[in-house]
């Protein structure tokens, strides 16, 4: 009864075009793992740390470009009761979002030329990846504008072009000119795949539409906010580790255990986000429907478990021996860390990464915010005494226990809203 359950959910996940954007994600996974370890290799160490530096201050900013925008349209937009109001809606989205990623931009350039830098190097690239903020934007609103349009298979192959053009473009960038050539080629990757596909567009019929948005425009920012508040909570939960570690335990080996152990296990994420991100109209669509909800959560439940089953336990079981052929004998130790993670990757597969997306898709993005908050203070505080008392293994037992706390919190969120219905 439940292997036919599975197979007829992913009978439907694949008429939707779900597998293409599995093979999408999957693919661009293994790509940018290669890219990372063709560009360690190519470039100096001391420009790789610049560049890395400049990186992370863009990705904990990359959620908030164009002011949520591009996750606006794709809530609204799945709500949409016709055609032309999607596409009024991606005309707003487009030219909002272009002006506010604008903005952040010019904020970021200014503080690059006021800031002390520690590692002064990495002020130029800063500026140059400051313009990642825009041309990532309106590829993720062209993104979102395909799968309101339900186009899953557009979504994945412009996914897959963006991943082979990025890695190519960094590639050559940094053969040809070095650190420079990196930084150009990840800003000019995503707005090549944009301007490919925006020409494909059939612009007259889209912009000679003359549709009123009715739209609360309040609600719509307020829901691209939160996403961004959201996201850069995530972002923080899967970094917070390492730091704490290094802060309070103040050895790079067990630093360095720690971060290979994580590897494999956050690498399997893209497996649930996969499913929610095909699914994630489909739910927004019917965020009134009672009995769809409720169906929804069942076969969620069910397809997870046996993913986890067939997936997550067998990596598990031989995780000792996959990290000492993938990493090599001097991070053979580190599959006890990672064995307690692939525990909490657990809870993410089961409840923390389908509910919280449910949430988003029914417009309580504020909900996941609140959520996410809460633990990240949780998680500071069961880091603070469990690497004190256990080690690094302590970090692991800390994030496994928020992983399941906080997908049971989504889990009763979302029945709390089923219930409000």
């Amino acid at each position: 009864m439940i292997i036919k359950k599975v197979v007829d959910l992913l009978k439907d996940y694949q008429n939707r075009g779900g597998f293409h954007i599995f093979g999408s994600d999957m693919y661009g996974k293994a790509v940018g793992f290669l890219a990372s370890l063709v560009i360690v290799r190519l470039l100096s160490s001391d420009i790789y740390g610049s560049i890395s530096y400049a990186k992370s201050i863009i990705m904990m900013i990359q959620p908030f470009a164009g002011f949520g925008a591009m996750y606006s349209l794709l809530r609204f937009g799945s709500i949409s009761s016709s055609d032309e109001e999607k596409d009024t809606l991606f005309r707003y989205s487009l030219t909002r979002g272009t002006f506010f990623s604008f903005i952040i931009i010019l904020f970021l350039i200014l503080f690059s030329c006021v800031y002390s830098f520690n590692i002064e190097s990495a002020r130029i690239y800063l500026i140059i990846l400051s313009f990642f903020l825009l041309t990532e934007s309106l590829f993720e609103t062209l993104q979102s504008y395909k799968r309101i349009k339900k186009k899953n298979k557009e979504y994945a192959i412009s996914n897959l072009i963006n991943s082979s053009l990025a890695f190519f473009l960094s590639v050559v960038g940094v053969i040809l000119f070095s650190g420079f050539g990196y930084a150009v080629a990840t800003v000019i990757a995503p707005l090549t795949v944009f301007l490919l596909f925006y020409t494909q567009l059939d612009k007259k019929n889209l912009f000679s539409k003359n549709v009123l948005l009715n739209l609360d425009k309040k609600k719509f920012w307020f829901y691209g906010f939160n996403i961004g508040l959201g996201s850069i909570a995530g972002q923080i939960l899967y970094s917070l580790d390492i730091f704490l570690i290094g802060l309070l335990l103040a050895d790079p080996k067990i630093v360095a255990l720690y971060k290979v152990a994580t590897i494999i296990p956050y690498n399997l994420i893209f497996i649930p986000m996969s499913f929610m991100v095909t699914d994630f109209v489909l739910i927004a669509e019917n965020f009134k429907n009672v009995n769809f909800l409720k169906s929804q959560a069942k076969k969620y439940i069910i397809l997870f478990s046996v993913l986890v089953i067939v997936i997550l336990i067998p990596i598990y079981l031989f995780s000792k021996p996959l990290i000492k052929i993938i990493f090599g004998s001097n991070y053979e130790d580190s599959y006890r860390i990672a064995r307690v993670l692939i525990i909490g990757i657990a809870g993410g597969f089961v409840v923390r990464i389908p509910f919280g997306n449910m949430l988003g898709a029914l417009g309580k993005a504020h909900w996941n915010v609140y959520n996410a908050y809460c633990m990240l203070l949780l998680n500071i505080l069961l880091d603070y005494f469990f690497i004190i008392k256990y080690g690094a293994i302590g970090a692991a037992y800390a994030t496994s226990i928020i992983m399941w706390v906080s997908g049971i919190a989504s889990f009763s969120m979302l029945l709390f809203y089923i219930k409000k219905l």
